[in-house]
């Protein structure tokens, strides 16, 4: 699986701003973009997370966070 290191500047300026940020620790923090069906996982000790799903499906997705 490929690996890389992002941080909240880069995913801005590849995706724009998100709707949301939860954050979840004070390491780890969803960025969500409902409209992409993205929801970024920010993770500063560890491999970031992007995770795509039907923009249809995001409401179920983030009630799940």
């Amino acid at each position: 699986m490929p690996t890389f290191d992002l941080d909240e500047e880069i995913t801005r300026a590849r995706f724009g701003m998100p709707a949301e940020v939860l954050p979840v620790s004070a390491q780890e923090q969803h960025l969500l973009y409902p409209v992409l069906g993205l929801d970024l996982v920010l993770n500063a000790d560890g491999k970031d997370v992007l995770q795509y799903l039907s923009p249809n499906d995001f409401d179920t997705h983030r009630a799940q966070l």
